[in-house]
Order: C-alpha cells, then sequence, then structure tokens
C-alpha cells in the first residue's frame, strides 16, 4: 500500500521523469472503426447508465449499447478489442493543476517533510549544495511554512549555507517563498522595494525595514524566480515533456492548466511546439493568470491574443484565472473574521467589490470562462458577488464560472453556487490532511467547516476534482484514484474510517466523485457537449480500468491503476511491465 501520510511530503521524484516521454506513450493508430466489447461501461450519462459495448470511428463515439448492437459493425470489419468485463469510464479530467509550473519545480530541490522541522530543512539543503556544487543558482520547493516560527523563514539560514550563490525555495503551496541574502539582491529587493499590493502580496520585513528573506505570495515570489532564469523557453520544454507521460499513465485525457503564472508565454510556446512534435498526448485546456490588479485593464486583450496564436485541437486557452485571495497556510486567505493569532489580519484579495465585478463582467461579455482562486469565506463571497453581477448584467452567456480550491464557505453562500451556476472547485485530499494549524488561526469551530460541500452539492451546486498539482504531494497527488477515495472516506488514502476528518456528511459518492472527474468538470471548463460522458457524438476519450470501482471497499480505491487510456479514438496508453515498474518507482 502506498504510504500517502510519506508520499504527500512532495516528493516529484523529478529523476525518474526522465525519459517517461518515450517510454509511456504507446500511440496506437486503431482501425477506423473499434468495437469495446464485453465491458462494464459506465457511461456517466444518466439517461443510459450502463453499457456492454461502445464503437469508435475515427475520434467520435457512434454506438453505446448492448452486444447485439455491436455486430453491424463488426460485420463491416470493424476491429473488436475484447474488454473481458472490465470498467470502462470516460477519460478523466484533471480540473485544476499547474504542469507548466510544477515540471519546472521538479528541475530543483523538492523537500522531503515527512519530519516538518527546520534541522531537517537545513540537513536536506546542504546535502542538495554538496550534490550540486556547480550549480549556479539553487532553487527548490516543499518546505512548509508553518515549520518556522511566526517570523517565517529568515535568509540568515540560508546565508550561512550558502552566500555566494542565490537561493530560493518555494513552500509547499507555492504560494510564499525563502530566500538568501543573493537572491533578494539579484531580484533587486531590498528595504527600498515597495511592495507589490501592501498586506497582500509582500516581504516580510524586520524593524529596520529590510527584508527577512520571506516573500508572501505569488506578485512577491515571482521576481525572485524570475532572477534565478529557471523559467527559460529551453528549460520549461525539457521539464514539461519529461511530465506529460503521466497524465495518460493516470487516466486523464484533458487537464485544465489553472496558472503559469510568468510562464505563460513560454509554458504556451513549450505546449504548442510538444504538439507539433506528436508528444502532446492529453487535451489541455489553459488559462491567463491575473496576479497585479494594475493588469485588469489588459485581462480581456491578453487572453484574446493568447487564444489567437495557441488554440489548436489540443490547447485551448479560454479561461482567466484571477488569482484573488492567498492560502489559510500562508495566513492570507480572505477571511471574514480575523486571524486569531493576529487579529488585525484579515488576509486580503487583489480585486473586489466593484473592481472585481466589472472585470468578471467584462471577460464573460468577451466570451470566455473564469476561474477565481477564493479560499477564505470572505474570498469566496466576493466571487460569487461578483459572478452574481455578471450573470444579472449578461444573463444570455454560456460561459463558465468556478471558484478554486472553495475551502471555508459561508453557510449562506452554498446554495448560491446552483444559484448562481457557478462551479465549485476542490481537491479531495485535503479533505483528510491534519488541521491543527487552521485550527489554531481560524478557530476549532472554523476549522470543522473547512471542505463542507455537502450543501452545495445537495442544493444542485457542481463539485469538481482536481490536484492543484504540484500541491499536494507533487506526483502522487496526481492520482486520481487516491483523490477519489479521500472524497469518499474524508481522510488520507489507506486510512482507517476512524482517522476521518470533520463534516463527515460531506462525504461523496462514488458515483459523485466520477462525475466531478468527468462530466462535472466538462460543464467546468465549458466541453460537456464534446468531453465527460460516454455518448454518441461524443470525442473517444476513454479508459479502462484494472478493477471495477464499483465492487472495491473505499479504501482501497487507491490501490486501482488503469489499463488503458484512449484520446481521440487513439490507444495512447497501455499498463504493461514497464509501466508497473515505473509506477512502483515513483510511489504511485
Amino acid at each position: 500500500m502506498m504510504n500517502f501520510k510519506k508520499s504527500l511530503s512532495g516528493v516529484l521524484r523529478c529523476k525518474a521523469l526522465t525519459g517517461l516521454a518515450a517510454g509511456l506513450f504507446s500511440t496506437q493508430i486503431l482501425a477506423a472503426t473499434t468495437v469495446y466489447s464485453n465491458g462494464q461501461i459506465y457511461t456517466m450519462n444518466p439517461e443510459q447508465a450502463w453499457a456492454q459495448s461502445v464503437v469508435v470511428t475515427d475520434d467520435r463515439i457512434v454506438y453505446v449499447g448492448d452486444r447485439e448492437g455491436e455486430k453491424a459493425y463488426l460485420d463491416q470489419g470493424a476491429q473488436r478489442i475484447d474488454l473481458n468485463g472490465k470498467l470502462m469510464l470516460p477519460g478523466l479530467i484533471e480540473t485544476h493543476a499547474h504542469p507548466v509550473f510544477g515540471s519546472v519545480l521538479a528541475s530543483g530541490l523538492v523537500f522531503n517533510v515527512e519530519k516538518p522541522n527546520v534541522d531537517s530543512y537545513i540537513e536536506q539543503i546542504k546535502s542538495y549544495l554538496k550534490a550540486n556544487a556547480d550549480a549556479p543558482v539553487i532553487f527548490g520547493f516543499g518546505f512548509y511554512a508553518d515549520s518556522f516560527a511566526e517570523a517565517g523563514p529568515r535568509k540568515e539560514i540560508l546565508d550561512k549555507l550558502d552566500d555566494k550563490r542565490p537561493i530560493v525555495f518555494l513552500d509547499d503551496g507555492g504560494h510564499s517563498a525563502w530566500a538568501n541574502s543573493k537572491a533578494l539582491a539579484l531580484a533587486g529587493i531590498d528595504k527600498h522595494s515597495k511592495d507589490p499590493v501592501p498586506g497582500v502580496h509582500f516581504y516580510r520585513r524586520d524593524k529596520n525595514g529590510e527584508p527577512t528573506g520571506y516573500a508572501l505570495e505569488t506578485q512577491a515570489v515571482e521576481p525572485l524566480v524570475e532572477a534565478l532564469g529557471v523559467y527559460s523557453a529551453e528549460n520549461v520544454k525539457k521539464q514539461l515533456s519529461g511530465l506529460m507521460p503521466m497524465f495518460p499513465m493516470l487516466g486523464y485525457t484533458t487537464v485544465f492548466d489553472a496558472g503559469m503564472l510568468s510562464m505563460t508565454e513560454t509554458g504556451h510556446q513549450a505546449l504548442q511546439s510538444l504538439e507539433q512534435e506528436g508528444q502532446l498526448k492529453t487535451r489541455m485546456m489553459t488559462s491567463l493568470s491575473l496576479l497585479d490588479p494594475r493588469k485588469a485593464s489588459s485581462a480581456v486583450s491578453d487572453l484574446q491574443s493568447l487564444y489567437k496564436k495557441y488554440k489548436s485541437d489540443l490547447v485551448w486557452p479560454n479561461t482567466l484565472k484571477i488569482h484573488n485571495d492567498g492560502t489559510t497556510e500562508a495566513e492570507t486567505a480572505a477571511q471574514i473574521k480575523p486571524y486569531l493569532n493576529d487579529t488585525s489580519n484579515y488576509g486580503g484579495l487583489i480585486l473586489e467589490g466593484k473592481s472585481l465585478a466589472d472585470l468578471v463582467l467584462s471577460v464573460d461579455k468577451a466570451g470566455f470562462n473564469i476561474h477565481i482562486h477564493s479560499i477564505g469565506d470572505r474570498a469566496i463571497k466576493e466571487a460569487l458577488d461578483a459572478f452574481k453581477f455578471a450573470r444579472t448584467n449578461n444573463p444570455n452567456s454560456s460561459n463558465r464560472f468556478s471558484t478554486a480550491h472553495t475551502e471555508l464557505v459561508r453557510p449562506e453562500d452554498n446554495k448560491r453556487f446552483a444559484q448562481l451556476d457557478v462551479v465549485a472547485q476542490t481537491t479531495p485530499l485535503w479533505f483528510g490532511m491534519d488541521r491543527a494549524h487552521s485550527a489554531r488561526v481560524l478557530g476549532k469551530h472554523r476549522s470543522s467547516q473547512l471542505y463542507s460541500f455537502a450543501d452545495i452539492y445537495r442544493s444542485g451546486g457542481k463539485v469538481t476534482f482536481g490536484s492543484d498539482f504540484p500541491v499536494s504531494g507533487g506526483l502522487p497527488g496526481l492520482v486520481a484514484m487516491a483523490q477519489i477515495e479521500s472524497g469518499m472516506t474524508r481522510s488520507l488514502p489507506g486510512s482507517s474510517p476512524n482517522q476521518a476528518q470533520p463534516q463527515a456528511e460531506s462525504a461523496f459518492s462514488l458515483d459523485a466523485m466520477l462525475r466531478g472527474y468527468t462530466i462535472d468538470a466538462a460543464y467546468q471548463i465549458n466541453r460537456e457537449k464534446e468531453l465527460g460522458s460516454i455518448e454518441v457524438g461524443k470525442k473517444a476519450d476513454l479508459i479502462v480500468m484494472q478493477e471495477n470501482l464499483f465492487t472495491l471497499p473505499p479504501q482501497k480505491i487507491h490501490k486501482a491503476k488503469i489499463e488503458r487510456t484512449i484520446l481521440n479514438g487513439e490507444l495512447i496508453y497501455q499498463r504493461d511491465a514497464e509501466s508497473a515498474a515505473m509506477e512502483a518507482e515513483l510511489g504511485l
């Protein structure tokens, strides 16, 4: 059994990614018409929930039904593939990940936080510095910010280890950074530097105004990382090409990249290049990140430009991602009530009120989806208010609105998701994680209300699921079967039922979890007419499971493996001895 408490330490296992592109992609051009026969096919179509046979012609599904109906296609020479009674599902859709950003993080030190303390981090840094003595810059990811005192990590710790090379480490959520003096100097950050968004995106300072080496939120973090040069086009493509084969291996046929940050242009160039070279085997729905409120006025034209340059068969830049608040861990998520350890701190928003509402409406009128990072209850309320404004002033819109992460929702806001046709997106593994820090800074009662999606779902709202990769443990967190288990048990995969976190009534059924990875996920990205269910006329994006999820105990679902993945009618992944060995090496 995978030890998720260990795996969730942020282990990307980046060394093992080398060569995956060659080893795991096994594209097989099937006959023009292929019959998938003798299976237990769960279609996600409520009007025809189960079938025995699916027929695919080119990239489309042309028949879904019983064995009798497949005979006409076989008589005409169609190829038959016997499913041997195995479970077939629509291809999975990852609704919130950062594959471009995350793949680049894999190029540096990835902290193991099995022992999340400063001494452990220092020993890991020492080993990495020794092993990379010739590296001009040091970059990494995955430390826990709350392992430090309230002041956060300090530059002096890193300076003692290496004061010649710039060092920047991002925390496990990617929302704060720990830098040494050399990195601060390289980025031109000193006591005279202004905070990008005071109180929201800022540099922690000492009593003299000098930056301490702790940067909070993306606009403060990005200049530090950019100064290192790890966002080069060459490195982005190299790292991304190693990661992309993981998605078909894990059953994903579509991935929503919820923000490439400063790599938006280079990330799209890399995806475009991989597609042209035949190395992109996952449909990528991409986005433009809005991190700076000063760029709100150009958001529509910037997104239009991105769409015009990079829209293709497999790459669709059709969403504005508004990075509107922070995280509970960094105590920057926007809350209705203050954080208990600092009653002057309510977190913060980059846009609120009329500014947010006007932007949402303008993007909606331009024909794009909107995905708003909303973790605190105030951030979620502001997002819903802005969406209401757009629904009122552009009532015939067919664009999709969603909140990302959706951690703490006011009870009175739960029904608004269905009323306003807003999708609540989240990461199920978080349901089962320890809440000691959130209890300390939010209070026991508010902490117990985290991830309470029952009222949203029962009132008709759609809830979708994604890993937030590279958060949630890097590659292990990408495993949809592990996420599905946590959504059903509200505990970490493989845990006993008595380890479930609060709000057990918010646990999802298997059907609800699958909806959040298929048809409702397709709805979030505005492609449910083509994707998300096994129906005639839709794209032939399919997966076959080795185990039947419907007969497994919930605590065993994380062990279930993907046997094959089909994209646009092509078999792009087939599990074999090599891929099984790779799974073991990666800890999946």
